[in-house]
């Protein structure tokens, strides 16, 4: 019997799970919860995909033994915790003895009723400390202490979900780092992590050497770029995972806010990120408590009308060009930092900033590195496949791995091989296409300007759609874009559409340096071919490139019939799904998709569908809450939510005790599950 291992990303947010093969650090199983759930960017303990790769395991021969979560509860109390606790107490033996004490706690602290505990270290290790100061170390553990315990028992939760498997904690940053450096290929690389936030991390820098990693400079919170980016989403009225809209709207802009915000962060001799004093962009706490978070001040925000309903004005778009150029400029000079501490030719790069193509292609022209790897799941998802690999890397002798260039991980639905399987999910509208050669005939119908929608194999792992659940159109068509936006995908009409393009023609067409499977470089297109793909080409002329080879089967077939027609092996590649939810993962989802959007036909595996009539549409509302009820009557395990905060993380006596009320009244009544 195989030996396995289960990875669990269970921070905050796109959480997922995944099967890792321990003798080879395969990953051979990996989802976000996202893709079962429907919730973008999924925030609840992912038991239903945790399940799914048990179920992967008994099926295929693998012995699960250990599980490795993306997460270290103790690393909240991380050096960070100790600079500030050591600044009050001002004593470095009573400093680490009351880390260590708090280490050892299971239960949240209370500013208002759960503190004595507090009292009694102070006062059995006869440490006199002022009031004030006492107050100051409450305040801190509302949040500090009280996210080692919140995460010591979803630990806990996970131990009762998965009995006869050890848990393994690994440190946030660690897995992102071993996601890209695993799947790199690479024997030595320097590895640049940059995200909203770890457990206290915000962005490392690692080398790596075989097996081995080292850490050579971090950033803690609450100096964190994801951050920056996140609360300009946030000021376009966008919510968390929406980043890449905002990455969209930077085409259309200009870098009119760099007066304001250029010289706001400040790279210091060690690598790490720290804020300059300035009007615009601050620290403050989030509301009743002492978290603290970037913000933009009233000052900036006022210059900025926070749109409604995506009505975007041209200040919107020279906000966004601003804090793209921001970015980029940053994730270019923390790699540089990187390489002149150590002079590797290679360089990988993770968590969720990583997904900024534009940054990675800045990066790219712009360092001395000669090779890149971005993971395709370089998000907190990934996280769950670099905790996994860690464990086998730390365990195993040193073997060389290929690169990874394929994240056909997900679910598969194998009964779609039968026709007559298909036959009986069909909707009474639809029909299939009879045709000599399914992918001459899919071809021919592009360059008819026709749409078509793909459910193939196993689902994609990360963010992008790659081949298996995607749309598919014609990047010759002028008005592409506009009928893809408005009438398919029923979203903002400035997002640009990814040009899948065959491995032996991109450079021709694409000012890319290397290939690009997982659309995480935003490069330059050659200037005389812009005008015969206009559905691919952004407004400053860039492109999110996917290139194809042959063991993308079924793009690779397509494009190579395209070619023969139209001599440009270039189409659109979008992910199947409307504006709003989540990929489409079973057939179920890919036929009540497909009915719902003005889509002409669907591949399903080898089988080719068609719509015999139209059928009236739901409220695009009722479309995406019926899919997430699908999913509540199949689901058996409870959904607890992660991101939500109980009333422990508060300091303000009211709010302390109105949060206890609707902690209380969450359980009780709406039977909303969280960590409490």
């Amino acid at each position: 019997m195989k030996k396995g291992i289960i990875g669990i990303c269970s921070l905050v947010h796109d959480t997922s799970a995944c099967l890792v093969d321990c003798a080879t650090g395969k990953v051979v199983y990996a989802s976000a919860e996202e893709r079962f759930s429907n919730i973008k960017s999924d925030h609840h303990i992912p038991f239903y995909t945790i399940n799914e790769c048990l179920k992967y395991a008994k099926k295929n021969n693998y012995n699960v033994k250990e599980a490795a979560v993306a997460y270290d509860p103790e690393y909240f109390l991380g050096d960070n915790f100790y600079i500030i606790i050591n600044s009050i107490l001002k004593n470095k033996k009573s400093t680490s003895k009351f880390i260590d004490f708090l280490k050892e706690k299971n239960s949240f602290f209370n500013i208002e009723f759960n503190f004595n505990f507090i009292n009694n270290f102070f006062t059995s290790n006869m440490i006199n400390i002022k009031k004030k100061d006492k107050r100051k170390i409450y305040e801190l553990l509302t949040y500090h202490f009280n996210s080692m315990i919140k995460y010591k028992k979803i630990n806990q939760i996970l131990n009762d979900f998965l009995p006869g498997i050890k848990l393994i904690n690994v440190r946030h940053h660690i897995a992102h780092a071993v996601s890209a450096y695993y799947n790199s290929g690479f024997e030595e690389s320097n590895i640049l992590v940059m995200d909203g936030q770890g457990e206290e991390d915000t962005i490392t820098i690692f080398k790596a050497k075989k097996n081995t990693l080292k850490e050579i400079s971090k950033t803690t919170w609450p100096y964190s770029i994801g951050y920056f980016y996140q609360i300009a989403t946030f000021a376009l009225n966008y919510k968390i995972g929406d980043e890449y809209k905002v990455m969209g709207m930077s085409a259309y802009g200009k870098n009119k806010f760099l007066k304001y915000l250029n010289k706001c962060f400040r790279l210091n001799n060690d690598g790490s990120l720290t804020l300059n004093k300035n009007p615009y962009l601050g620290i403050k706490f989030f509301r009743d408590t002492k978290y603290q978070q970037l913000n933009f001040t009233n000052k900036l925000l006022n210059l900025i009308e926070k749109p409604i309903n995506n009505n975007f004005k041209q200040v919107h778009f020279d906000f966004a060009k601003s804090i793209q150029t921001i970015v980029e400029e940053i994730g270019l000079s923390l790699a540089k930092w990187a390489y002149n501490k150590n002079r590797s030719k290679n360089l990988c790069i993770s968590g969720g900033v990583a997904l900024n193509g534009l940054m990675n292609n800045n990066i790219l022209n712009k360092s001395n590195y000669k090779n890149i790897y971005v993971y395709a799941a370089s998000g907190d998802d990934g996280t769950s496949v670099g905790a996994a690999q860690y464990v086998v890397m730390k365990k195993n002798n040193f073997l060389k791995r290929k690169k990874v260039n394929q994240v056909f991980l997900g679910y598969e639905d194998n009964k779609i091989k039968n026709k007559n399987y298909i036959k009986k999910k069909l909707h009474i509208n639809l029909d299939f296409v009879k045709c000599k050669n399914v992918f001459k005939f899919i071809a021919r119908e592009l360059t008819k300007n026709k749409v078509f929608a793909i459910y193939s194999g196993k689902s994609e792992f990360g963010p992008r759609a790659l081949g298996s659940r995607s749309i598919i159109a014609n990047a010759l068509d002028k008005n592409i874009k506009k009928e893809l936006n408005l009438k398919i995908k029923i979203r903002e009409p400035f997002r640009p559409f990814a040009p899948i393009v065959l491995n032996d023609d991109y450079k021709k067409y694409f000012k890319l340096n290397f290939n690009s499977e997982f659309m995480l470089f935003i490069c330059g297109t050659v200037e005389k071919f812009r005008k015969f793909m206009p559905g691919v080409v952004h407004r400053d002329n860039t492109a999110r490139v996917q290139t194809v080879g042959r063991d993308n089967k079924i793009f690779y077939k397509i494009l190579s019939e395209f070619k023969k027609i139209t001599k440009i092996p270039v189409l659109i590649n979008t992910s199947f799904n409307i504006g709003g939810e989540a990929m489409v993962n079973s057939l179920e989802d890919a036929l009540n998709s497909f009915n719902q959007m003005d889509i002409d036909y669907l591949l399903v595996g080898e089988y080719l569908i068609q719509k015999k009539k139209r059928i009236e549409k739901k409220k695009i509302d009722d479309f995406i809450d019926n899919r997430n009820k699908l999913f509540n009557k199949k689901n058996p395990f409870p959904r607890i939510d992660i991101l939500r905060l109980n009333a422990n993380f508060y300091t303000k006596t009211s709010r302390v005790i109105i949060e206890k009320m609707k902690d209380n009244l969450r359980n009780k009544i709406k039977g909303k599950l969280f960590i409490k």
